[in-house]
């Protein structure tokens, strides 16, 4: 019986997984009508939160640029300084949704970001992604 030799090489290669944190910081004023609207540059990664700061209640809601049907975050009466950690609902197969699921959402997108309340107010926003 003859006796087959094999070789093997055995590399390790150290990955950098750690990903560079993005911010797009930008400040909305309700001016005259008491509404405003902003897209975002074009997202490409996981979306880790929005940082919102306002002294009183607007209405805030976060869409896709691209299709308003897919709602982020939508509240009517926010205020104060908070980092929302956005997330995707689950929804498990019987229909039931679970609001605090883990996954990030995954962009390639812009987002559009419209608020309304008072007149001339200014709110200050941070989007946060890798």
């Amino acid at each position: 019986m003859e006796q087959v030799k094999e070789d093997y090489e055995i590399a390790i290669r150290e990955i950098n997984t750690a990903q560079e944190v993005k911010d797009i910081e930008f400040i909305l004023n309700t001016s005259q009508s008491g509404n405003a609207s902003f897209i975002t540059p074009h997202i490409n990664g996981e979306l880790d939160g929005i940082i919102i700061s306002c002294m009183e209640p607007i209405s805030v809601k976060i869409t896709f640029d691209e299709s308003e049907n897919i709602v982020l975050f939508d509240m009517v009466s926010y205020s104060g300084d908070a980092y929302l950690p956005l997330r995707v609902g689950g929804l498990a197969n019987t229909g039931e949704n679970f609001e605090n699921s883990p996954e990030k959402w995954a962009l390639n997108n812009k987002l559009k970001i419209s608020i309304s309340g008072g007149y001339n107010k200014d709110i200050s926003f941070c989007v946060r992604y890798k």
